[in-house]
């Protein structure tokens, strides 16, 4: 690689995580509501079945963990 092409590539800005995801959900007409849950898929990389099975009960605030009963390996778990 030249010089010149690892100076254009520095110089592009750089966005971080978190700016991508709120572009993403400025760019889309994705409704308010969903924005939430589509957030945690994201962040968490949970499957839509470990997503649709979150009960409040499986919520816990103070250690901010998700505990899934039943994950892709029917085993349970917890999500940070």
């Amino acid at each position: 690689m030249d010089e010149h092409a690892a100076e254009a590539r520095d110089e592009r800005p750089r966005h971080t995580y978190a700016e991508a995801v709120e572009r993403f959900f400025a760019e889309t007409s994705i409704k308010p509501r969903t924005k939430p849950i589509l957030t945690l898929a994201v962040e968490t990389e949970m499957r839509r079945e470990e997503l649709l099975g979150i009960t409040v009960r499986s919520i816990d605030l103070e250690r901010r963990e998700i505990h899934l009963d039943k994950t892709k390996t029917n085993a349970r778990a917890a999500c940070p």
